[in-house]
């Protein structure tokens, strides 16, 4: 009869123990498989993306037989110009001859503050509907112009390019 008694608690515990044991499990088993099944079902990274840190060591500027491309600025500037502010982040490359590409690359070093100042500037002080257009070509233009002031010469740089300018409100 004591035996009977002492086998009553235990048998008591291990039951509440099972329910909890059992649905501990289903979400055990229910992660996995969510995590399987978004990882299986979602697309990779676009290329772009994914070699985006790649790239980072590598040189500033691209050269062909007429043409350089070097990089200005990458910058992350706030616009209030509009109803609400705007982070806006932006990456700016110049267009220079070919025979230029060198001597642009070390004053591009020498001026970077500068540089990046004059672009959060007209950042900064554009209207919201010149960050809208789809071309930009109201940014490029004041880019260009402040460019052409920084650096003492309007023939210099050809072209301003924006690769990237993204707003996040």
């Amino acid at each position: 009869m004591v035996d009977e008694v002492k086998d009553a608690p235990a048998s008591r515990k291990s039951s509440r123990l099972v329910p909890v044991l059992i649905i501990a499990g289903v979400m055990l088993v229910e992660g996995v498989a969510v995590f399987a099944l978004s990882r299986f079902m979602s697309p990779g990274l676009p290329e772009a993306m994914a070699d985006e840190e790649a790239g980072k060591g590598e040189e500033d500027f691209l050269v062909d037989d007429e043409y350089g491309e070097i990089a200005l600025a990458s910058c992350r500037p706030t616009n209030r110009n509009g109803p609400k502010a705007a982070t806006v982040r932006i990456r700016v490359s110049a267009l220079v001859r070919a025979d230029l590409v060198e001597k642009m690359k070390e004053r591009v070093v020498l001026m970077q503050s500068r540089i990046d100042d004059r672009v959060n500037f007209v950042v900064r002080n554009a209207d919201q509907k010149h960050l809208d257009e789809p071309g930009l070509e109201t940014i490029k233009r004041q880019l260009e112009r402040e460019m052409d002031l920084l650096f003492g010469d309007e023939e210099l740089i050809i072209d301003v390019l924006v690769p990237e300018l993204l707003q996040s409100g």
